[in-house]
């Protein structure tokens, strides 16, 4: 009855997690389709859209205004990712892993006013390795209000920029996969002030799947080179016609503190920072009750030589589960990382970014982690286009 569930499940039960996870099915489909049915079906309206794309000009988004500036317009609009994201290590927190695929979103999108936008398409996943044709798949179904200073969504929601959230609260490698939510999402736009709140509905609560969606808010005050974020996550499981198979279980993070970005001179771009003060908390609504609360500080600081971001982080905190955050911030042994990454905009329509972290997960002394080297490293290039007619 189902065809695609999310691979993140198998982390969570390698880890043996027992509050809530991301998992849930993803796509239902009736009983009727078969997997071969909607492995042509997919194929076949990608193909179109393909074949569509190359019969017309190419518009960058920023060169987009030409297409705003009529009382409507209708194109077609996408994206391409291919993406690699190496975990080397195992922990008790998480299993090494990799995720390593390429998705493509190709949608039409229709302007009926400026401040408008109604987009409808296929968004398909890829893993590398996978016996499936795609191994994710996906309406795209979006509405979308801009103004000067906020923009409205509801519907497909990518999730390549993390909601603006640090690893610590969303973890890494949801970017790319499944690199796709659905749901609402609001942000708003100021001088000093800028603000993204969403909420993604993972599954609903039926007999063959437990109810669960997740909500997040990133906000960030800034005062010249000085900016104060306020980041929040939440995640929900279970509903009350199934609350003897799952319980119904919430969780809660969140995180605050000060971050700088200082420019300097002499082949230094910038020297850069942050101080977060983080907390989290759980509770299970049905059963025993169980809860749980968690703490912890996390610190980086870095420079910028030739286009690269240099850090060094630390991070100490005492039983912090974040609903959606790396797991790695779990352990109550205190945690190290040195990471180089960059992120570059090639021009207008196609932007890469990439890193090396070496991290000393549940390592207590320097001659462990240099007889167990961790890292982690990820290299990601993505292309967007925009074409009207």
């Amino acid at each position: 009855m189902y065809l695609f569930s999310d691979a993140r499940s198998f982390t969570d039960c390698i880890n043996g997690s027992t509050h809530a996870s991301r998992e849930g099915i993803i796509i239902l489909l009736p009983e009727t389709i078969t997997k071969q049915q909607n492995t042509i079906l997919t194929g076949l309206l990608f193909t179109g859209l393909t074949l569509l794309l190359l019969a017309t000009p190419v518009l960058s988004r920023e060169d987009s205004t030409s297409l705003q500036s009529s009382q409507a317009a209708l194109g077609i609009d996408g994206e391409a990712l291919t993406y690699i994201d190496n975990i080397e290590y195992n922990t008790p927190q998480r299993a090494g892993e990799t995720f390593f695929g390429s998705s493509a979103s190709a949608r039409f999108f229709y302007r009926p006013v400026p401040q408008m936008l109604f987009e409808a398409g296929v968004y398909g996943l890829r893993r590398f390795g996978d016996t499936q044709f795609l191994s994710l798949a996906m309406p795209f179904i979006r509405a979308q209000f801009t103004s000067e200073i906020m923009m409205f969504t509801m519907g497909s929601l990518s999730t390549f920029d993390a909601h603006l959230l640090p690893n610590l609260l969303y973890r890494q490698e949801y970017r790319f996969d499944p690199g796709l939510e659905e749901g609402m999402q609001l942000d708003m736009y100021g001088r000093h002030v800028n603000w993204e709140l969403w909420a993604a509905w993972d599954s609903l609560d039926l007999q063959n799947q437990r109810e669960h969606f997740t909500a997040g808010s990133a906000t960030s005050i800034s005062f010249s080179d000085f900016s104060f974020p306020l980041y929040l996550t939440a995640d929900h499981t279970g509903g009350m016609l199934y609350t003897s198979e799952v319980p119904v279980q919430e969780h809660f993070g969140g995180a605050s503190g000060v971050e700088f970005n200082i420019p300097v001179h002499a082949g230094v771009r910038a020297v850069f920072g942050q101080v977060l003060f983080a907390g989290s908390d759980y509770r299970i609504r049905t059963g025993n009750g169980e809860t749980g609360q968690g703490d912890g500080i996390f610190a980086k600081v870095g420079i910028s030589p030739g286009g690269f971001d240099c850090s060094l982080q630390l991070f100490r905190g005492h039983d912090l589960e974040m609903p959606l955050g790396d797991p790695i911030f779990e352990s109550n042994i205190p945690y190290y990382a040195l990471e180089i990454s960059r992120s570059y905009t090639i021009n207008n329509h196609l932007q890469a970014l990439g890193g090396w972290r070496f991290e000393t997960p549940d390592v207590t002394t320097l001659s462990e982690w240099i007889n167990w080297p961790c890292y982690r490293f990820w290299l990601a290039l993505r292309g967007e286009f925009m074409k009207g007619f």
